[in-house]
């Protein structure tokens, strides 16, 4: 049986992917302003800000979308949920870089709410392993179930009289 936290933790995930999704639509519908309106105005970087760094966060959102997707359906898996951590860390990453480090992007909230978000997963991911069982356990428990749900095995081989 799944805990209630995990069904809440995919809910959270499928929402984070749609965000991911939607942000990789706007990079790639609106490669031309999106960039350099928005996100990247530290300074007079914004007129060197070209539609292929559009594309290009465009498909760095587009592959988050599709590690939170697969999260979100096999979040029991270990592997799949640390390429999710991973993915977090990255986005976190590059927004932290870009704003604090080489000062291309100010701090707003196209730079803030990735990186909330991104926590946030992060801290709901970190605490999924708690409520997830073994899938040995998981095993073992439905193959009860199954026992206790069927009728008893009749022997259907013996003549019948």
């Amino acid at each position: 049986m799944v805990h209630q936290v995990i069904y809440a933790l995919r809910g959270w995930i499928a929402f984070v992917a749609f965000i991911d999704l939607g942000m990789a639509v706007q990079c790639f519908l609106d490669a031309d302003s999106f960039l350099g309106s928005q996100l990247y105005t530290a300074g007079d970087i914004a007129e060197h800000v070209n539609p292929a760094m559009s594309r290009l966060l465009g498909t760095h959102r587009i592959l988050s979308a599709l590690i939170m997707t697969h999260c979100a359906l096999c979040i029991h898996h270990k592997p799949i949920l640390s390429m999710a951590v991973c993915s977090c860390v990255l986005t976190i990453a590059a927004n932290g870089t870009e704003t604090l480090w080489y000062r291309t992007a100010p701090i707003n909230f196209y730079t803030l709410f990735p990186v909330a978000i991104a926590a946030v997963t992060i801290v709901g991911l970190c605490i999924a392993p708690t409520f997830l069982k073994s899938p040995e356990v998981e095993a073992e428990e439905e193959t009860h179930l199954l026992k206790l749900g069927l009728p008893r095995r009749k022997c259907w081989n013996k003549k019948r009289t």
